[in-house]
């Protein structure tokens, strides 16, 4: 009796474990592989990049969109492409990151 009830708490143990590993797998995109093969650009999820260019700011979010805005404009803007899933081939040194949909980019 007492190994029985030994055996049932370590399926419930087993069971939590494997509940709470789904859940922090699904929190870092897996396994669809959103944050790539294992997770690797999870840290990127809420960065934005802004660079100035002439006149312009260029913004990039990373699993967002990408935007070129005049100086001082806060909104809108012209869609340089929206995030795609990374194409990570193994052995590759460094990702492709790849925006896609975008407009056409302003020039003066």
């Amino acid at each position: 009796l007492e190994v029985a009830k030994k055996a049932e708490q370590l399926e419930t143990k087993v069971f939590n474990l494997n509940n709470s590993k789904k859940k922090a797998l699904a929190a870092v995109g897996l396994p669809e592989k959103k944050y790539g093969e294992t997770g690797e650009l999870y840290i990127l999820k809420d960065l934005c990049a802004k660079v100035e260019q002439g006149n312009y700011v260029y913004e990039l979010c990373f699993f967002g969109e990408a935007k070129q805005r005049n100086k001082g404009q806060t909104t809108g803007g012209t869609d340089l492409g929206y995030w795609q899933t990374p194409d990570l081939q193994r052995g590759a040194a460094v990702p492709q990151l790849k925006f896609t949909r975008g407009g056409q980019v302003l020039e003066r």
